[in-house]
């Protein structure tokens, strides 16, 4: 794991944390572990990832056993290029599903627009490169670093078979970082949820405050190829109930 990664994720364990149940983390693992009781959701298969690869999942537990189980968090984490000021985490739409994508409205003023299958996100500034992080817990973490702000909570229900990625608009998917997790390099970074199961998405964002500002005050400075450091963002999935899964057509 490069010098970069383990910055980021030590920054976010000291960051998120509740106040019954301490991130940390431990090497000899996964990047996180929570001492609460947090319950990875992803399913025993191997899933097709972005460009025709194949990526092996690791087997994960069902929605059934969320309180019978820990301490482990379903944490990924990638660097996604923002274009248009804004980036998406959606479901891959999965072979047998139509498509219900519809276009977000931007004319709200909301900073995470929610339409079925995916969540975006708009950005204060045009395009740069941003880490992303997306976590699956049971609890939402109630304290927080005063760097990073709660831009809301929303619900989410699974449209397809829950497998969550990051992109961009015009520049696809997210890249995990060097690192990142080993055998990680070149596959897009993806979270599974559970289908059957209903969500609370709660989206936080540090260095929004003043980025627009301090991209204009670099661009001022002629410094044309900074392009990150300005926007990072952690989106967390706390199961809120049940559904009937999504079915694929015929």
């Amino acid at each position: 794991m490069d010098v970069a990664a383990v910055t980021m994720v030590t920054d976010l364990a000291r960051d998120f944390h509740d106040t019954k149940a301490e991130v940390t983390w431990d090497p000899r693992r996964e990047p996180w572990t929570w001492t609460g009781q947090v319950t990875p959701l992803m399913d025993d298969e191997t899933d097709p990832s972005p460009g025709g690869k194949r990526q092996a999942k690791e087997t994960r537990r069902s929605a059934g056993a969320i309180s019978a189980y820990g301490p482990e968090m379903d944490i990924v984490s990638g660097v996604v290029s923002i274009a248009y000021s804004h980036f998406y985490i959606a479901e891959y739409i999965e072979q047998g599903f139509e498509s219900v994508d519809d276009l977000p409205d931007f004319h709200t003023d909301e900073p995470v627009i929610v339409t079925p299958g995916k969540l975006t996100i708009v950005s204060c500034v045009q395009e740069h490169k941003a880490w992303v992080t997306l976590m699956l817990a049971e609890a939402q973490p109630v304290q927080q670093a005063e760097q990073w702000q709660s831009l809301g909570s929303w619900p989410y229900r699974p449209v397809y078979r829950g497998r969550m990625g990051i992109s961009g608009p015009t520049t696809g998917p997210a890249v995990p970082a060097a690192g990142w997790l080993p055998g990680s390099q070149g596959y897009a970074p993806t979270l599974t949820l559970h289908p059957a199961a209903i969500y609370t998405v709660h989206v936080y964002a540090r260095g929004r405050k003043d980025s627009r500002a301090r991209y204009e005050a670099a661009m001022t400075r002629e410094e044309w190829g900074l392009n990150e450091g300005f926007e990072d963002y952690v989106a967390i999935f706390i199961p809120a109930g049940e559904q009937a899964g999504p079915q694929a057509a015929g």
